[in-house]
């Protein structure tokens, strides 16, 4: 009998002991363990025995029978309980796992009810203010406590609210939000007596664990208010309010960060935002500086939450990142009375809190804070509160170029009430608001609300934010840079004299992400401050009437010129070259944007830059980093092909070959990415500069000038262009005979490539054999647009000798084509794998470029798509 009890006992051991060891770790595929085995080792005493049979815990109740799956759920209380720490994260992964696993087990009901049960046991104590937060075990409530635990928790709870149905989380929610409701009333919380903070959250205690279970209700909160519907989740945040309350700074300082995404999908649910800003007034009113700071923070997304909760403005990127859910209610139908319940709410947030109690606050934290949000603030204006009811509907289509007499009041009393620390007087700001809140009878709710405009007062606001000395103003310049673009878009060209001085002033900092940001948002301005005219331009079926309409596009492009003028010229460009290394990501990125709006002179003054940004590390800098900062490179290659097209109709050839140059120059770059997406824009760059008779081999001359590189084709009856065709016709023949290629044509191999001459033979079939047995689908296409390409350099050398013009019209067209060619040449002819890669890349690049010309299926059959 003691032979068989220790044989038992030996076959009972086996699995505890014969466990793989990998460096150290232990190491089970759990997959293959009977169930049996997986719940004996989940409760031994061994340690990594237990957390690594733990990570197959889920896995093995899809395979268990009822009885061992009943022993599995049993286990799951003790498992959670673990005073290991690794065990009990690993169990609530487990039990996320258990819960999106449960159809796959034999008791589908019963997994769930279990799942539900053990998270809810887990997450009571923390909601109690004085309880223990542990759960039973004596000893584990310090490892409940911990932060982490808490977000295992949560994130448990958020898992199971997605994976199960409503009918299985919405009890354990409502339920949850009781709990927490009710443990504020209790001592420590925030009804106790003594727990409250008082009036406008006077107090700055509280004890520790009444703090921990606001956390937890408030935390809970949050994921009620990702999944329950308006008219079950706005009770649920409501608790929000009663927390805004608690003694505990900390707690306040979360319930206003926490504003933006508990109210998010409940925005245009009747009473929702007063709900909110009956919660937030409170804490912009609280005597420590840390609350108001964290409103400070959040006010422009709650003023976004009211610009849009009518349903009538189109959704902001601040809106869209506040929540990843469906907004659960949606104005399909915005109405007056949806609008003027937005218009109010938002000129309340933004005049009673932002301008009244946040930026006249003593503390320099909150005034850096609040003058941070102006620039927000102003871009999510609606057009009744920022030039006032009465503008806004005297305009009729709601712009903002034209500035209301109302907001120029406002802006008046706010500039005449004098400044304080933070340049703009409460006083003053409800003084302007009086001023011009009398603009007129019959402006009913919405008149009240926009009070007169808010646009004046935000922006003498933003001004002297921009101005801002002491601590905290590289911060505050900072973020007025970030949203300069967004104001400008915002205030319209009739206010451009009062934010052109801001420009300068935060051009003249030595901060480069404040610099950087100004450089990226310079197209916005420029666009916002000329807009294009609303009619296309005119053509030339009509010669009488287009003089008369071509005025507009005319006095659109030198309003335009005018524009980059004053927002590029002068102090943007001096700091564009003595800080292009340091503004190299923002100067790449946003260059070919302000080519395409600027002038001829200023194009040529950008295109300077190129060198300076294409340049890798050089010197004993390259010895410390080789690639530096390729991103940079990789934006300035990704624009060049658009740059090309910009500078060509202004600038001339001259300035297209620049921008060849510095295409071939990143294409030897030491960085991967830099070189493929270089050699992607000159394949676009080659198939602009390919004149229409490449794209017709059928045709039997030239019909027009060959465009310059980058530049849009000719017009059919420009006399220029019938006189270019004319004089390259003899010229061009010879290489265009070289051009007309049938389909069928390159299928033949490497006979079918001799049929392009001295150019086209034997640097084609090298290219073809470099690039490798593996692409028979897209060979055909790439061959035949490689064959075009190559002879278009003899086309423009031909074309130049003849008649001396060349593509660009004096030589600076066949310049840039030459070095683009050449490029393609010397690339061809090595035969790398590297070199092949390549020209993939650049026959890819042709295809995006003729997507417009060719459609999709022409984009496919370049890329090699089928």
């Amino acid at each position: 009998m003691a032979k068989a009890a220790s044989r038992r006992k030996s076959d009972a051991d086996d699995d505890l002991e014969r466990a793989p060891w990998e460096d150290g770790a232990l190491s089970v595929d759990v997959t293959s363990v009977p169930a049996e085995a997986v719940l004996k080792n989940c409760l031994s005493n061994d340690l990594p025995l237990r957390l690594a049979y733990l990570k197959g815990f889920a896995a093995a109740a899809t395979r268990a029978s009822r009885r061992e799956l009943n022993r599995l759920l049993e286990s799951l209380g003790t498992l959670l309980e673990d005073e290991a720490l690794g065990v009990r994260l690993e169990a609530l992964e487990q039990l996320q796992q258990l819960a999106k696993l449960s159809g796959s087990t034999l008791a589908p009901d019963e997994v769930v009810e279990a799942v539900v049960d053990a998270l809810e046991a887990q997450l009571r104590p923390g909601l109690e203010p004085g309880g223990a937060a542990g759960g039973g075990r004596p000893g584990v409530s310090g490892t409940s406590a911990l932060p982490m635990v808490r977000e295992a928790q949560l994130a448990t709870l958020d898992a199971l609210c997605g994976c199960t149905a409503p009918e299985v989380w919405g009890p354990l929610l409502s339920r949850l939000s009781r709990a927490a409701n009710t443990a504020q009333d209790k001592p420590g919380g925030v009804g106790a007596a003594g727990g409250a903070a008082g009036p406008h959250g006077l107090s700055g205690g509280g004890s520790k664990a009444g703090a921990d279970a606001a956390f937890m209700a408030l935390s809970i909160v949050a994921v009620a208010a990702r999944h329950l519907p308006a008219e079950r989740g706005l009770p649920v945040v409501a608790l929000a309010g009663r927390l805004a309350a608690h003694g505990d700074m900390g707690v306040r300082e979360a319930v206003a960060s926490a504003l933006p995404r508990l109210y998010a999908r409940y925005a245009s649910a009747p009473g929702s935002l007063e709900q909110m800003l009956a919660a937030l007034e409170p804490l912009c009113n609280d005597k420590v500086w840390s609350v108001r700071q964290a409103c400070a923070r959040v006010l422009p997304e709650l003023s976004d939450l009211c610009a849009r909760s009518a349903g009538d403005l189109p959704p902001s990127a601040a809106s869209t990142s506040t929540s990843t859910s469906t907004p659960t209610h949606s104005a399909s139908a915005p109405g007056p009375a949806a609008a003027a319940r937005a218009d109010r709410l938002q000129a309340r947030l933004l005049r009673d809190l932002l301008l009244g109690a946040l930026l006249p606050f003593k503390s320099q934290w909150v005034v850096n804070a609040a003058r941070a949000a102006l620039g927000p603030a102003i871009a999510s204006l609606r057009p009744a509160v920022a030039e006032g009811a009465a503008a806004a509907s005297a305009a009729g289509s709601g712009s903002v170029e034209s500035v209301s007499a109302g907001g120029s009041a406002a802006g008046a009393a706010v500039s005449s009430a004098g400044t304080r620390v933070n340049g703009v007087g409460a006083a003053g700001v409800h003084q302007g608001g009086g001023a011009a809140g009398g603009g007129g009878p019959g402006r009913g709710e919405a008149g009240e609300a926009g009070g007169g405009g808010l646009l004046g007062p935000l922006l003498d606001a933003y001004c002297a934010a921009a101005a801002a000395v002491g601590q905290g103003a590289v911060e505050v310049k900072r973020a007025c840079a970030e949203s300069f673009a967004d104001v400008v878009d915002q205030a319209g060209p009739a206010r451009w004299a009062q934010l052109q001085p801001v420009l300068k002033r935060l051009l003249a900092t030595s901060d480069a992400p404040t610099l950087g940001a100004l450089v990226g948002g310079a197209e916005r301005v420029i666009r916002r401050l000329a807009p294009a005219p609303a009619h296309p331009a005119p053509t030339r079926a009509n010669g009488a009437a287009e003089a008369g309409a071509s005025q507009g596009p005319a006095e659109a492009e030198a309003a335009q010129a005018k524009a980059a003028e004053a927002v590029v010229a002068g102090p943007m460009l001096f700091v564009l070259r003595e800080e292009a290394l340091a503004l190299a990501r923002a100067a790449s990125e946003a260059l070919a944007g302000l080519l395409e709006v600027c002038p001829a002179g200023l194009q040529r003054d950008l295109l300077e830059l190129l060198p300076q940004l294409s340049a890798p590390p050089a010197g004993p800098e390259a010895a410390v980093d080789r690639c530096g900062d390729w991103r940079s490179r990789r934006a300035l290659a990704r624009g060049l092909a658009r740059a090309a097209a910009a500078v060509a109709p202004r600038a001339g050839p001259e300035a297209v070959a620049a921008v060849a140059r510095c295409a071939v120059e990143l294409c030897g770059d030491p960085v991967w990415a830099v070189r493929r997406e270089a050699a992607v824009q000159v394949g676009a760059m080659l198939q602009a500069a390919l004149p229409s008779a490449v794209e017709e081999p059928r045709t039997t001359g030239l019909r027009k000038k060959e465009p310059e590189l980058g530049a849009q084709p000719a017009e059919s009856g420009s006399a220029a262009a019938a006189a270019g065709a004319e004089a390259e016709a003899d010229a061009g023949s010879g290489a265009l005979r070289r051009l007309r290629l049938d389909e069928a044509g390159p299928a033949e191999g490497a006979g079918g490539a001799s049929t392009t001459g001295r150019n086209g033979g034997g640097l084609e079939g090298g290219a073809l054999a470099g690039l490798g047995p593996g692409l028979p689908d897209r060979t055909e296409a790439q061959r035949l647009w490689l064959t075009r390409a190559l002879a278009l350099g003899e086309l423009e050398a031909g074309a130049g000798g003849g008649a001396g013009a060349g593509a660009g019209g004096g030589g600076g067209g066949g310049e840039a084509t030459g070095l683009l060619v050449g490029w393609l040449r010397e690339v061809m002819a090595r035969r790398t794998h590297v070199d092949a890669a390549l020209v993939v890349a650049a026959c890819a690049g042709a295809g995006t470029a003729a997507l417009t010309s060719s459609g999709r299926a022409g984009r496919a059959r370049f890329c090699g798509r089928p």
